[in-house]
């Protein structure tokens, strides 16, 4: 039983390691830049592709 438990562990762990944290970046914009850009593209459509080239248009990068 305690092996089980070691193994699901260790198949969570490199499951989990897989997600990292991704952000928007433009250089010399503020949080608030990215608050009213977000904003912006968020009523832009409701596909997550329509956001992405609508932030895109507007100098951000996609970074992880």
């Amino acid at each position: 039983m305690r092996s089980r438990i070691i193994l699901v562990l260790c198949c969570l762990s490199i499951g989990l390691a897989g997600c990292g944290y991704y952000r928007w970046q433009k250089p010399g914009a503020s949080n608030d830049d990215f608050k009213a850009d977000q904003s912006a593209c968020s009523q832009s459509g409701s596909a997550a592709a329509a956001f992405n080239a609508c932030m895109k248009d507007r100098g951000w990068s996609y970074q992880d």
